[in-house]
């Protein structure tokens, strides 16, 4: 299973992370705080090579050809997991 998701290529992080995050961390107060923070800046950092790579070819594949080639990957990848 990777790390990156091809579908990051196309959709970008979710905005209600951080509330599910916040929901999730056994912290109180500040300590809740920081730690919900921690978690939004690491989720929304494995994003970006995603991003970069298609910022990157999205103008030789175009547009709607990309978002083709990440839907077809994330189906692959989803269906070899649920092989094995």
């Amino acid at each position: 299973m990777s790390l990156i998701s091809p579908l990051s290529l196309v959709v970008p992080n979710g905005v209600f992370s951080g509330s599910i995050i916040a929901n999730i961390v056994k912290a109180t107060g500040k300590e809740k705080i920081r730690k919900t923070a921690e978690w939004q800046l690491l989720l929304s950092t494995l994003g970006l090579p995603g991003c970069v790579i298609g910022a990157l070819i999205v103008n030789r594949l175009g547009r709607r050809n990309l978002s083709k080639l990440v839907v077809y990957l994330e189906r692959k990848r989803l269906f070899t997991d649920l092989e094995q």
